[in-house]
């Protein structure tokens, strides 16, 4: 039988691994596939992005989700994502 304390040790590690995936994607399969020299600002500010979306989810996870969604406060949690969301437009604006 697996202990309670294990199954906590396999959460993270499938949190981490799952992060690190989606990470390798984000950063470098995509970019280094496109055979182009990229500037450090490219990569700075996808490292920015890959924070941002791992603060969004367990920020999501761990508050909203059970402080709203589970508590029947659809509208309230509905409404609490979109101003996430329209906060969080103008930190993905393209400046060309």
């Amino acid at each position: 039988m697996v202990s309670l304390k294990s199954r906590s040790y396999l959460s993270i590690l499938l949190h981490i691994f799952s992060w690190m995936l989606f990470a390798f994607v984000l950063l470098f399969h995509q970019p280094l596939s496109w055979n182009i020299t990229l500037p450090p600002q490219f990569w700075v500010k996808q490292g920015c992005i890959l924070v941002m979306l791992i603060a969004v989810f367990y920020v999501n996870s761990k508050i909203l989700v059970p402080q709203l969604l589970l508590k029947n406060k659809t509208l309230t949690f509905v409404l609490v994502i979109l101003a996430i969301a329209i906060l969080a437009k103008p930190l993905r604006k393209d400046h060309r």
